[in-house]
């Protein structure tokens, strides 16, 4: 900005981003005072919570579909005030920049600079004044509420019904359930990786829209990108190790556990129903809208291979320890970038083997039936005699 625009633009830019600041910084600490106000707070952390989360597909979604989204040639854009531009932050800080450096002295410009001056100031002392009532409220932040309600879901009971086999494996089954939907910190790292698993497929068919006509499109093969969504899973296989409550893995060493596999085989049981399936059939049913019902057999041989993926990822970068015993500040650590990159590979060998049963006559079928075959031999093998080990 400085060898760019020169010294006044870096100057008032910098004095802005001191504004913009102590604005975000009141503002925040507004809203949690609201929401502390009226809620506890547990509310206030899965508002946090999920605030990340969005914001965390947002900026890798965001620039892949908005810098697709337009595309502009000589183009001139006019800006025309109105009374709600009044009500947008980002105009208020541009205005200044219009009023000193082009030189438009118009009253709106006038105005919104006043509102950049006045606003951060004005939400700052109003922080201050309710900063007593503010750090009494914070105190929530500090503790659990202590009321943990444990609710039947009617959901999980309905596939341990359907895909647990024997009491021990539903209870685990149940247990795994409940640490994914609690554990915040898991919540942040994974649901990210699950909404560009969700996004991604359809980025890639905006590539092709914008270059191909719509009717192309629906008889091509380019359906094949919903494996990209598979390739997230790695890293969301790779975090059901850890938990903020990896101390209370002692409790496996003591309980008497007739079958550890089991415990392996329900953790990614509820990662594949509870977390995967939700993405695929989404992506599914639009798929299946584009490219019309002639896809039904590729989507399951899909699914086939997912499930058949999650199990080669388990296999590779668990290290043997039972789910949730390992802390999420240990994560970076365990990370071994060569296994990661061979279980990614495998995902595209096993795209390039279903574009070569598409192309030999039945082949999907036959392709279909082997991965069946081969996915109910590997989970067998692979939970046959276990021993899960705890820290």
């Amino acid at each position: 900005m400085l060898g760019k625009h020169g010294i006044v633009f870096f100057l008032l830019f910098l004095l802005e981003m001191i504004l913009l600041v102590l604005f975000i910084i009141a503002i925040t600490a507004l809203v949690y005072l609201l929401i502390l106000r009226f809620f506890g707070s547990d509310q206030l952390k899965d508002l946090i919570n999920y605030v990340q989360i969005i914001l965390s597909v947002g900026i890798v979604v965001g620039y892949q579909v908005f810098i697709r989204a337009f595309s502009f040639v000589d183009l001139e854009i006019s800006y025309v005030f109105d009374w709600w531009h009044l009500f947008i932050p980002p105009i208020w800080f541009a205005a200044p920049f219009e009023l000193l450096l082009q030189h438009h002295y118009a009253s709106e410009y006038i105005l919104l600079s006043i509102l950049v001056l006045v606003i951060p100031f004005l939400s700052l002392a109003i922080y201050i004044w309710f900063m007593p009532s503010f750090e009494g409220n914070l105190q929530k932040l500090m503790g659990e509420t202590g009321n943990i309600k444990i609710r039947k879901f009617s959901f999980t009971r309905f596939w341990e019904s359907i895909i647990c086999f024997g009491q021990e494996e539903k209870r685990f089954f149940r247990f795994s359930s409940i640490m994914m939907s609690r554990e915040r910190e898991f919540k942040l790292k994974v649901y990210p990786l699950l909404g560009m698993a969700l996004v991604f497929p359809f980025i890639f068919i905006m590539n092709e829209v914008m270059t191909e006509s719509m009717e192309s499109l629906t008889t091509s093969k380019i359906y094949l990108n919903i494996y990209f969504s598979t390739i997230i899973m790695s890293s969301a296989v790779h975090m059901l190790k850890f938990s903020k409550d990896y101390k209370g893995g002692w409790i496996f060493k003591t309980i008497p556990i007739e079958h550890t596999e089991r415990f392996y085989q329900a953790t990614l049981k509820v990662f594949l129903v509870k977390l995967y399936l939700p993405v695929f059939l989404l992506i599914s049913i639009v798929f299946m809208v584009i490219f019309s019902w002639r896809i039904w057999l590729d989507l399951l041989v899909v699914l086939l291979t997912a499930i058949l993926y999650t199990l080669l990822c388990y296999k590779l970068l668990n290290n043997e320890r039972f789910p949730f015993t390992e802390p999420f500040e240990s994560a970076q650590q365990a990370v071994n970038t060569g296994k990661f990159f061979l279980v990614m590979f495998v995902v595209g060998v096993f795209a390039f083997f279903h574009f070569i049963a598409l192309v030999i006559p039945y082949g999907i079928l036959g392709y279909f039936i082997l991965l069946l075959i081969g996915t109910t031999i590997s989970w067998k093998a692979v939970f046959s005699s276990r021993e899960a080990k705890v820290n």
